[in-house]
């Protein structure tokens, strides 16, 4: 199998980014949490425009857990409606066979 999933989303800050990314790979959850630099992000939320300062994270995860780790990041992540972006991706073998050994 040389398919995982890839997921993006944001946190509020590096902390709670660092913690839910933590939690994820060690409940084996995700293979993978790489944290990225800080981003702005511009959005309409209840009728109001936003501009927020945020995290970028993106998971690696296997495709048989994706049920799973998306129950306990939406148990984590503190937003009202966090970012759940999920792509299948085509990996190399040896990456994806360590993804989806985890």
């Amino acid at each position: 199998m040389s398919n995982v999933i890839v997921v993006f989303t944001s946190f509020p800050d590096s902390d709670c980014a660092k913690s839910v990314g933590i939690a994820m790979v060690e409940e084996k959850l995700a293979a993978c949490a790489q944290i990225g630099a800080s981003i702005e992000s511009f959005y309409e939320w209840n009728g109001e425009f936003c501009r927020t300062p945020e995290i970028s994270v993106t998971f690696k995860i296997s495709p048989q857990k994706i049920v799973a780790a998306k129950k306990r990041f939406m148990e984590l992540h503190p937003y009202e409606c966090p970012e759940w972006v999920e792509l299948s991706a085509e990996a190399s073998q040896k990456y994806a066979e360590w993804v989806n050994k985890v």
